[in-house]
Parts: C-alpha cells; sequence; structure tokens
C-alpha cells in the first residue's frame, strides 16, 4: 500500500482486487482491467481472469502492472458475473526519487559547480 498511490522507479505497481460474494451460491467472476497514460490516453497494459468465489465469501485477485516510465496513470477493472458488472478506476503515478534524481544529475551538477567556482575565482 502506497501512500498517494506514488510508486518509485525500484516499486513493483501490484493492484489487489477484492471481490465479495454476498450470495449463498457460489459465482464465476470475470475481470478485465486496463491501464492507461493520463499524457497521452495510450493503453500501457491491460489483462484478464476469471474465477470462482464461493457463497457467502471473499476472494482476492493480485495484479501485477507493467508500467516502467515514469508519469501518471489511471487503472480500470471491470468485474462481471451473470446478471451484473461493476467498474472502478484508479489513479496512480510512477515517480523517480530525490534519491535516483541526486545520482542521475550529481555528475552534471558537480561540473556546474566546479565552473561557477572557477568564473568566481577569476573575478578580482
Amino acid at each position: 500500500d502506497n501512500i498517494g498511490n506514488i510508486f518509485g522507479t525500484d516499486e513493483s505497481v501490484v493492484a489487489t482486487i477484492s471481490i465479495e460474494n454476498s450470495d449463498t451460491v457460489s459465482k464465476d467472476i470475470d475481470i478485465s482491467w486496463q491501464t492507461r497514460n493520463q499524457k497521452d490516453n495510450a493503453v500501457t497494459d491491460s489483462g484478464t481472469a476469471s474465477i470462482t468465489v464461493d457463497g457467502n465469501s471473499e476472494k482476492k485477485v493480485t495484479i501485477d502492472i507493467d508500467c516502467d516510465l515514469y508519469g501518471l496513470y489511471n487503472l480500470k477493472t471491470t468485474t462481471s458475473w451473470d446478471g451484473g458488472e461493476t467498474s472502478d478506476s484508479l489513479n496512480f503515478s510512477k515517480v523517480m526519487l530525490l534519491i535516483e534524481i541526486f545520482k542521475k544529475f550529481s555528475g552534471n551538477l558537480w561540473r556546474v559547480t566546479l565552473g561557477i567556482s572557477k568564473k568566481l575565482e577569476n573575478v578580482r
């Protein structure tokens, strides 16, 4: 569970769908999901699963979302059964963490700092 649904580059994006069957008989459930990049609305991942949920019980389905690029995403899930269907959506983001930004650009920042220091040394 990530606070604010924010995932770093080293974290897997995993969603869990909980399905509760309050009927006394088992139900066959079809689940589909689709992830879209909010930048251009392109589909970045999708999938399906079929399960059976016993009467008066709950079952959880875990989805590993393929998400390697930084950005904002929307996960839409649709759950259907004989006689019904429901959809839900959730926003999440994949970000570069501050320490990763520092590591990536530290060489460039160091060179810039040296360049500025050299200019300051020459001003008298």
